[in-house]
């Protein structure tokens, strides 16, 4: 099952046409796909690791994209560390690749907040010589697994310069 994706914002706030660099952010709203695999342990099951993929559509410099990411985590008591993939995929089918890490925080209260940094490992097409990090902040309501409302803000350099 791949649920129904969230629309996402470009608050692209700079650019440079030379190809220089640009600050990018976004959000999307990222959904479950079939074939996580979770698991509790512990005397309490308080334990929580697995690994799954979430998928979603946001606008990215100033575009459709789809963002899919796949990663791995390791909770106690629903906060604790993650780290996987994220692709970012322009309408032409152009990929950037990122790897992402962080930290999750559930409060008493339930709902989980999510924190963590972003580095460029490659690309292809428009993306094959771009470089950069950033950061990826985000919520969650439901247990590890459910959907997550992410924002994202990158620092972009080699970005070919816009077509007029």
């Amino acid at each position: 099952m791949v649920a129904g994706c969230g629309a996402g914002s470009d608050g692209d706030d700079s650019s440079n046409p030379s190809g220089g660099t640009r600050d990018v952010t976004f959000t999307v709203n990222a959904t479950p796909v079939d074939g996580a695999q979770f698991y509790r342990t512990g005397g309490d099951g308080s334990l929580r690791y697995g690994f799954g993929a979430l998928t979603g559509q946001t606008t990215f410099l100033d575009a459709p994209a789809f963002v899919d990411l796949v990663g791995e985590v390791e909770y106690r008591n629903g906060s604790g560390s993650w780290s996987g993939f994220m692709t970012i995929t322009d309408d032409v089918g152009d990929e950037l690749a990122l790897r992402y890490r962080g930290q999750t925080t559930t409060s008493s209260d339930g709902p989980s907040t999510i924190a963590g940094t972003l580095e460029v490992i490659g690309g292809t097409g428009a993306f094959t010589s771009v470089s950069g990090t950033g950061t990826m902040t985000g919520s969650r309501t439901g247990e590890v697994g459910t959907g997550v409302d992410y924002e994202i803000a990158l620092t972009l350099s080699g970005l070919e310069a816009p077509t007029p």
